[in-house]
């Protein structure tokens, strides 16, 4: 009867040891008998480090695990598009929630918000649930404005072209504020 023993010592050589743990975690479960994956960072025999999906599984004989195959793909380039994104994901995310504006998305059909700045709550008083409500915008318009940029605003979407609109908006305080939109359809 022979045991298998997979030390970390061992996989040092070409593993970071901030996937060391989680790499013997999995090889573990496939000598116990059920497949594994795992994503982590291999060191190359050059000291290139390359990310990879690692799939494991266990073969038997006489319902004992006699051996492992596995497969090792280079997910390498998949995976630093991945991280570029992520990072600019973030960057967005904070420059969207740290500017002094109202940045928002619409849908054209059915006409209401699907997106809305945190800044809502501070610069207009509603919050940015309230802005993504049915019917929400038009009723905030000033009566004088409402009907010009209304019309505007749908002859403009209608024709897919960008445009700017400017009106007054009245804020959860009732007072009034000048909104300057600047729309890419």
């Amino acid at each position: 009867d022979r045991d298998f023993k997979i030390s970390q010592e061992s996989l040092n050589a070409f593993i970071p040891d901030e996937y060391i743990e989680e790499t013997l975690s999995k090889l573990q479960q496939t000598l116990n008998g059920e497949p594994s994956e795992v994503t982590l960072q291999l060191i190359t025999a050059k000291g290139v480090q390359k990310w990879v999906r690692s799939i494991t599984f266990p073969v038997f004989e006489n319902d004992r695990v006699v051996s492992i195959e596995g497969i090792l793909q280079d997910i390498t380039q998949l995976t630093n598009i991945q991280l570029k994104l992520q990072q600019s994901e973030e960057t967005c995310r904070t420059l969207v929630e740290e500017t002094n504006a109202l940045v928002w998305e619409a849908e054209i059909y059915p006409g209401r918000f699907s997106y809305m700045s945190p800044q809502a709550g501070t610069l207009t008083g509603y919050s940015a649930s309230q802005w993504c409500s049915d019917d929400f915008m038009p009723s905030k318009i000033h009566p004088d404005d409402r009907e010009h940029a209304l019309n505007y605003i749908r002859r403009n979407i209608a024709d897919r072209k960008d445009f700017i609109v400017e009106y007054r908006f009245r804020k959860a305080d009732d007072t009034y504020i000048w909104l300057h939109d600047d729309i890419k359809v």
